[in-house]
């Protein structure tokens, strides 16, 4: 029984829809020869947790005149970063405010009150932030 050009590729399509996903990727065991044990099948995350801590452990150890550094220590660089963020915070913080309420506003239909309260909080938010990163960045040692 000959079918119709247009039946032919109807059921093609139709085929190509109900075929089943290709199986997943799997990884063969014995391609893994020489790789540590668990690499490939799976890594367990303390295991990965316990080998990043012996690094660590490691690298303090290797240093020299025990010149560790403190993570309250603000060194010029982290400064420099901290106050460069500031213009973007002040910016971007209303920005936020703003137009997350004039979405709120138009769920609501409360326009106009809703995008002025998120635009004051996102100033009160910028400033209160650039606050404390000043603080934080004149902090001594």
């Amino acid at each position: 029984m000959s079918l119709g050009p247009e039946r032919a590729g109807a059921e093609r399509r139709l085929g190509a829809l109900t075929r089943a996903p290709p199986a997943p990727f799997l990884i063969d065991p014995r391609a893994l020869v020489g790789y540590p044990p668990g690499l490939g099948v799976g890594v367990s995350i303390s295991s990965v947790d316990r080998g990043l801590r012996r690094g660590r452990a490691s690298s303090r150890a290797g240093s020299s005149a025990g010149a560790e550094m403190d993570p309250k220590k603000v060194t010029a660089w982290r400064q420099i970063a901290l106050l460069s963020s500031i213009p973007f915070i002040l910016a971007i913080a209303p920005i936020v405010g703003y137009f997350l309420g004039k979405f709120l506003d138009q769920k609501f239909r409360t326009q106009p009150w809703l995008s002025i309260i998120l635009l004051a909080l996102g100033f009160v938010a910028g400033v209160r932030e650039t606050i404390r990163i000043i603080k934080q960045s004149q902090q001594e040692d």
